[in-house]
């Protein structure tokens, strides 16, 4: 059986997409529907109970709002399938995904099973019987593998139910940005069996404004730290993975310090000039005392010419360069995200 974890909050306009996306397929798979109610404020509880609550495959739980992380713990706790999946509520699962799952040979072995992504909605898998599938089963071909499947994100993937019980493996509920990377590195340091899967088995719409992905996040310290750690950790698990990720990544050190220059600037955040400005003081200063200005191996380097830019105006270490640099940044960023909003 398949346990689907729906974290939902204020989801009025997507959930009964997400949902029926979901009890639309003919499976002939068991699964549990499991909603976690995130303690909406709209018309969500409401929908859900008006269209779903006599279903018998959906579970729905209200809680008071804790945030996502705390409400796919929830799922996970009673969580009854042998895989979980989670989905998203502004997102649905794409309409060949059972047939897709039942198309692997032997999937109940696997301790992880990962899918493609897309995000156009009427996206169809023309040849889903013969889709391509690779098999790690070593921690060479899982390194080799990893970059591969996404690991910033839990979505479009089947997690062994019984290895997340085992390791008492849970989403970090003080992260609010970054929470997906480390659970998915954390699963992979027990996983031995993996099957990628080029079948779509996900739509990510990303219609939801609520979308935390670019809010300022207040402990973002915490969140750059926890992220070099888990990665670094997998460099010493998956040794084949070091070289493969910094043919496409750079220094896990400068990563973080543009991490955390965007997030001052992000439009919800609740800084001033004068904070924002001695919040660059103090990074500065600990990032010197760190040498994390250091000369950058080569490998590591940015690749792409934005980052090579936001090095450039880093490496200055001069507090007014790099303000006014993320400040028009973000004002930048803003104009085009309008513009965009008016033309769809």
């Amino acid at each position: 059986m398949i346990s689907i974890i729906v974290p939902t909050y204020n989801s009025e306009k997507t959930i009964i997409r997400c949902v029926n996306s979901v009890l639309s397929q003919a499976s002939l798979i068991d699964f549990e529907l499991l909603i976690i109610d995130d303690g909406s404020t709209d018309q969500t509880s409401q929908l859900l109970k008006a269209h779903f609550s006599a279903k018998s495959k959906v579970s729905i739980i209200k809680t008071v709002n804790q945030g996502v992380s705390m409400a796919r713990n929830l799922g996970l706790s009673i969580a009854k399938g042998d895989f979980v999946l989670f989905l998203d509520s502004d997102d649905i699962l794409f309409q060949d995904f059972f047939k897709s799952i039942l198309l692997i040979p032997d999937y109940e072995k696997q301790d992880l099973i990962c899918g493609n992504i897309s995000k156009k909605i009427d996206k169809t898998n023309d040849n889903v019987k013969h889709s391509k599938l690779l098999y790690a089963n070593t921690k060479e071909d899982i390194g080799k593998a990893i970059d591969s499947i996404s690991p910033g994100l839990v979505l479009g993937k089947l997690f062994k139910k019984r290895i997340i019980d085992k390791h008492h493996l849970l989403f970090d509920a003080k992260l609010k940005l970054g929470e997906d990377l480390v659970f998915v590195y954390d699963f992979l340091s027990f996983c031995s069996l993996m099957c990628v899967s080029e079948s779509v088995f996900y739509i990510q719409c990303n219609v939801n404004s609520n979308s935390l992905s670019k809010r300022y996040v207040s402990n973002m310290e915490y969140t750059i730290e926890k992220k070099k750690e888990i990665i670094q950790k997998s460099f010493c698990l998956f040794p084949e993975y070091k070289n493969i990720f910094f043919r496409q990544h750079m220094s896990l050190e400068l990563s973080g310090a543009i991490f955390y220059f965007k997030n001052l600037f992000f439009v919800d955040s609740p800084l001033s000039k004068k904070e924002k400005k001695e919040k660059i003081r103090v990074f500065l200063r600990n990032a010197i005392d760190k040498n994390i200005f250091k000369q950058i191996d080569k490998k590591q380097k940015p690749k792409r010419m934005i980052d090579k830019i936001q090095y450039s105006i880093i490496k200055t270490k001069n507090i007014t360069i790099i303000y006014f640099f993320y400040w028009i940044r973000e004002r930048i960023l803003r104009i085009v995200c309008k513009r965009n909003s008016i033309k769809k």
